[in-house]
């Protein structure tokens, strides 16, 4: 199917994100809105029996043409498909805007914990252009995050995310 096809069966709406079939589908309605199918919570829609995440789509229907690389939702929030939260992005770039893990021990992106006998010390890491760069060993939280947000802010400019 060409993009022009795929544009022609699909309608856009800029404002909320909802990508929706002009279209119905065999024996069916037109479906109003996408589903959170995809295992890491993407929202996609099925046409001509080909599943499409919902947010290349958008891209499509509002520039005519497929995203030359990955799409950042610049909320993180990969159910919200509006073309104001939509983005294109390098592979780094999207894993920059990416949120605090879940295992993350301190809570603080780019900082770990190292206990050494009775001290505790925070350590602040950052990767920019497929390099680990060391910022230093700190006593408190705030110090290594405050580190760790000044070089993000540095090196992934648009892109830096902190929590």
């Amino acid at each position: 199917m060409t993009e022009t096809e795929l544009i022609a069966l699909l309608h856009y709406d800029h404002e909320t994100g909802v990508v929706s079939r002009r279209v119905p589908a065999i024996g069916g309605r037109p479906r109003t809105k996408t589903e959170p199918t995809h295992s890491k919570g993407y929202l996609t829609i099925r046409v001509c029996g080909k599943l499409y995440l919902s947010h290349r789509l958008a891209w499509l229907c509002a520039y005519g043409r497929w995203p030359s690389s990955v799409i950042d939702h610049i909320n993180g929030d990969r159910a919200d498909n509006r073309l104001a939260n939509l983005r294109e992005a390098t592979l780094c770039e999207n894993q920059w805007n990416s949120k605090v893990r879940a295992h993350n021990a301190t809570g603080v992106k780019g900082v770990q914990i190292k206990t050494v006998g009775a001290y505790t010390r925070y350590v602040a890491i950052i990767r920019a252009n497929g390099k680990k760069e060391h910022l230093g060993s700190f006593k408190s939280l705030d110090e290594a995050a405050q580190a760790v947000q000044k070089r993000r802010m540095e090196l992934h400019e648009d892109f830096a995310r902190h929590a």
